[in-house]
């Protein structure tokens, strides 16, 4: 009975070191295609950044020359903008004395109702006397033509 496991016994080691074997040419293998795609890696590199560097330097250049006059410009008014951008978005920006049309400024019940203002006031949309901001649904329980 000896002889069969002393058998066995020898049988594991050979594989075992087979496999070590195996694994260790695997990873020499994965190691040298590694090894060679980092080199195409940074030879890539090295000729797009010297291929677009100069291209990148007109590109920036270009950017400069149009955006340092807004800059300056910006900077002329002390910061201050012309124009309101302090309004939020939901919340349309009327002009002073500017009459809206209802389908322009999101009130589609009002269209075609004789009780349409839209007049401004104090930046303040006005859109009639028993709704001022507008009725929210498609179809105001006032709605009367025109």
């Amino acid at each position: 009975m000896e002889d069969w496991q002393k058998k066995l016994f020898g049988l594991l080691e050979v594989v075992t070191s087979e496999v070590e074997k195996f694994f260790s040419e695997v990873t020499e293998e994965v190691t040298e295609f590694v090894d060679a795609l980092a080199e195409i890696y940074e030879e890539i590199s090295e000729e797009l950044q010297s291929a677009f560097s100069s291209e990148f330097n007109e590109f920036e250049e270009f950017l400069n020359d149009i955006f340092e006059p807004i800059v300056i410009l910006y900077i002329e008014y002390d910061g201050e903008l012309p124009f309101d951008v302090s309004g939020d978005i939901e919340e349309p920006y009327y002009p002073e004395g500017d009459t809206g049309d209802p389908v322009q400024n999101s009130h589609p019940a009002c269209v075609g109702c004789c009780h349409y203002h839209g007049q401004v006031y104090g930046g303040n949309m006005f859109i009639c006397a028993m709704h001022p901001y507008g009725w929210d649904s498609e179809n105001c329980p006032d709605w009367q033509s025109n």
